[in-house]
């Protein structure tokens, strides 16, 4: 175990990352996190609020809500840094992004 888990939410994906401040790479980071905030305030919170009022629950698991909210709102979720991962709580009905442990050994 001993993932760490976080709420998916702008800044997540890998684009867009590592880009100082500058005239080139300044608007280069504001366009992929503009991109991540259209997606997971805007693209994501309408697919579940339509889903939610046609069957008056949330998704019931992951590969429900991937194909019921992410593929079905043809929603393109920004790629994660390597070793990340998305996975979804049907507890909460949110989407969150899974990292994984550190090795603390080395």
């Amino acid at each position: 175990m001993g993932e760490l888990t976080e709420k998916a939410a702008p800044g997540v994906g890998v684009q867009g990352q590592g880009y100082g401040g500058g005239l080139i790479t300044t608007p280069v980071h504001t366009f992929f996190a503009a991109k991540q905030m259209i997606v997971f305030n805007i693209e994501i919170p309408k697919a579940m609020q339509l889903f939610e009022a046609t069957n008056n629950r949330k998704p019931r698991s992951a590969e429900e809500y991937m194909k019921e909210i992410i593929k079905a709102g043809n929603i393109a979720l920004p790629e994660l840094p390597a070793g990340d991962r998305y996975v979804y709580d049907p507890k909460t009905g949110d989407l969150l992004v899974e990292h994984p442990a550190k090795d603390s050994a080395k």
